[in-house]
């Protein structure tokens, strides 16, 4: 993937890279400013620029055309304005537009292609920059990587259906239609992770989270009904209860409205109806507090795990409870001994396996010392070997569970209760064996 490579080369060793990390922000900072300030007409001093970058590549042992072409997804986003500008009558103008778009864009990943993520930061700290410009590097810095797992996904699939003859056969309406696909793509898990940060307390101030009341269900949740934007009817009157200690698999087709539900439970979604987790309702000014008692563990891994290193990713949700940085890293090194991940700490997330990221992922939920699990589809992208582990180690832990599931044998070895979906409704519930056997849940091949 074009994240590990990126990341692969920062570790490379050059003068480039040897330089102390604030005088190269300090250049990239002087060269942005000299790229936006100079005239459209200037082509030579562009071209100019252009050298310059190409000798720092050089000086760098970095390849030109894989920089280039990492740089050139940048140029969608001007794309626009481009045009616009071009058909207003001045050509000269949209040409210099773009190139300051790609020439930026190739000067910013000159710096990550020579810089490792760690050092970036610590040197934008060690300039006294504020706390929310040090969490939007790192956020576009995953942004960014997000774009190019969709390109590099997307490319992998064109070249699988090309025949192999390895020719460009995209005509341009069908090549601009991939430009969008690709950035819906990228917005679309953009939005995933910024709901796995939601989750996990960002934004959302210090957690006032009080005991559920003696006797109380930690989940309770009367009629909630939620209908999509597109007019989708998702929810459509379900009734549920959890019980501390209480471990319940949801089953039900794809598209019957469990992932939805399991949104409301800490308010990444708000329907009509009562949802209360802990004896507080869902609502915006319980939101912190409910987030610190309801730990979402997402299906995807890849959208949980944002941060540069899995210890720094396991303390995220710490720290937006409060701690201080000592704190949210004591625990989180002990919740990652807890996952037996304690050897991975100083990793990036990606460099691990499916089976290490989920636990990584809980991790980071049980960090956060909630009284609830929520687990969507906890055994996507896992094998065998580590769907075994993963249930040993959920049945471990004492919190209350909801478990988004098609994996039968996973619910029964974990779970005491089935709720079945249907249509947005709650069609059923019992054991896990009465639910299998009432609505056929088996897989047959016969």
């Amino acid at each position: 993937m074009h994240h590990v490579v990126v990341e692969r080369w920062s570790r490379a060793a050059s003068p480039l890279h040897t330089l102390d990390a604030r005088a190269k922000l300090g250049a990239l900072a002087a060269f942005l400013i000299a790229v936006s300030l100079t005239p459209a007409r200037a082509q030579l001093v562009f071209a100019g620029y252009a050298a310059l970058l190409a000798g720092a590549m050089a000086a760098a042992r970095l390849p030109l055309g894989g920089l280039s072409r990492r740089a050139a997804l940048v140029l969608p986003f001007s794309a626009t304005f481009a045009v616009v500008t071009w058909w207003s009558g001045q050509p000269l103008r949209a040409a210099a537009l773009a190139e300051k778009s790609f020439l930026s864009g190739l000067a910013g990943l000159l710096l990550i292609a020579t810089t490792p993520l760690t050092q970036l930061l610590a040197a934008v700290e060690r300039l006294r920059a504020p706390r929310a410009l040090i969490l939007a590097i790192q956020f576009l810095y995953r942004y960014l990587f997000v774009i190019s797992e969709q390109a590099q996904h997307m490319r992998l699939a064109a070249r699988s259906r090309s025949g192999g003859n390895g020719r460009r056969t995209l005509q341009f309406s069908a090549a601009a239609g991939a430009v969008g696909v690709l950035f819906a793509r990228s917005a679309e898990r953009a939005g995933g992770i910024y709901n796995a940060m939601l989750a996990r307390g960002y934004g959302q101030g210090t957690s006032t989270a009080r005991p559920p009341r003696e006797g109380a269900p930690v989940i309770e949740v009367q009629n909630l009904r939620y209908r999509y934007p597109d007019g989708t009817q998702a929810l459509d009157g379900v009734d549920f209860r959890l019980e501390a200690g209480e471990c319940v698999a949801l089953l039900g087709a794809n598209g019957s409205g469990k992932t939805t539900f399991v949104l409301h439970l800490n308010g990444l979604l708000e329907g009509e109806g009562l949802v209360e987790v802990c004896g507080m309702r869902v609502a915006k000014e319980n939101l912190a507090a409910i987030r610190a008692k309801t730990g979402l563990v997402f299906q995807d891994s890849d959208e949980q795990l944002f941060m540069p290193t899995v210890l720094e990713d396991v303390a995220f949700g710490p720290a937006n409870l409060g701690l201080g940085p000592e704190q949210a890293a004591a625990r989180a090194k002990a919740t990652l001994e807890q996952v037996r991940m304690s050897g991975a700490a100083s990793k990036a997330p990606y460099h691990l396996s499916a089976g290490e990221k989920r636990r990584v992922a809980i991790a980071g939920v049980l960090a956060m010392q909630p009284e609830i699990l929520v687990l969507d589809e906890p055994t996507t992208f896992l094998d065998p070997p580590a769907q075994r582990d993963l249930a040993k180690l959920l049945a471990g832990l004492p919190q209350a569970k909801v478990l988004v599931t098609h994996d039968v044998e996973f619910a029964r070895a974990l779970a005491t209760r089935a709720v079945f979906f249907e249509r947005g409704k709650v069609a059923g519930e019992g054991s896990v064996d009465e639910i299998i056997r009432r609505f056929d849940w088996l897989p047959r091949f016969e």
